[in-house]
């Protein structure tokens, strides 16, 4: 059975995760973002630190990161970042260029691309399906 209560309920559950990190953290639904300005070799151990928080985190109220859905993306326009490896529960997270966000395909350099591919297989999809559902007659078409 559902309520209306139980989103509000699970809201209210992980409302305290934000303040045990250093990063900000963005939440939506059971979405968890968690990102920092990474310039030097400290801000690296700083977000590795807030990984562990949230390890810490998860054995008090009892939930659990998948670290197979967690990854990590890196913005930037410099020649040479700073790279670093997270680890989430003894796990190396993946180093990804493109990423899913709410439904967003992002990239490391910013651009659309991906999503728009998304978009444009999709519209041709549908444009299939008009071109060969208008010419069944109407009682078939369900």
């Amino acid at each position: 059975m559902y309520t209306v209560h139980g989103p509000l309920l699970f809201l209210v559950y992980i409302n305290d995760l934000p303040s045990r990190v250093c990063s900000t953290v963005r939440m939506f639904a059971d979405d968890c973002l968690l990102y920092c300005i990474i310039k030097t070799m400290h801000d690296t151990d700083t977000l590795q630190s807030d990984l562990d928080s949230l390890q810490e985190w998860e054995k008090n109220w009892l939930m659990e990161f998948n670290p197979s859905n967690c990854e990590v993306i890196t913005f930037t326009r410099k020649t040479r970042p700073v790279n670093a490896k997270y680890n989430l529960h003894c796990t190396t997270l993946e180093t990804v260029t493109s990423a899913k966000y709410l439904g967003v395909h992002i990239s490391t350099k910013l651009t659309w691309n991906k999503h728009i591919d998304i978009t444009k297989k999709a519209s041709q999809t549908l444009n299939f399906i008009r071109r060969n559902f208008s010419s069944c007659p109407i009682h078939e078409r369900c």
